[in-house]
């Protein structure tokens, strides 16, 4: 607590009050910081989750592609286009992940 406190502390509240007040103070500012670590904590979770979505969105358009390079049944007989993403199909594909 700052001096004033302290002084009127000193002065108008027994020792007993004094400590519990202190107390309550201290647990509010634990409170506040455990709050504070909680919501950083769970800011970087969804971080991770986010990024860890996208990777495996990632993942899974190079493997549609992969497979579009061994001419699977679906196609389109366009695997140099496929490379830079330019086929319809798949475009598609990554629309479908997107929504």
């Amino acid at each position: 607590m700052n001096k004033n406190v302290s002084k009127y502390a000193s002065e108008h509240w027994s020792n007993s009050d004094y400590k519990v007040r202190a107390e309550i103070a201290h647990q509010k500012s634990v409170c506040v910081a455990t709050s504070v670590v909680r919501k950083a904590v769970l800011e970087t979770f969804e971080k991770a989750f986010y990024l860890a979505g996208e990777e495996m969105k990632q993942k899974a358009i190079e493997s549609y592609i992969e497979n579009c390079e061994y001419k699977s049944d679906w196609c389109c007989d366009c695997a140099d286009v496929c490379i830079g993403r330019d086929c319809p199909t798949v475009k598609q594909f990554i629309e479908k992940l997107n929504s």
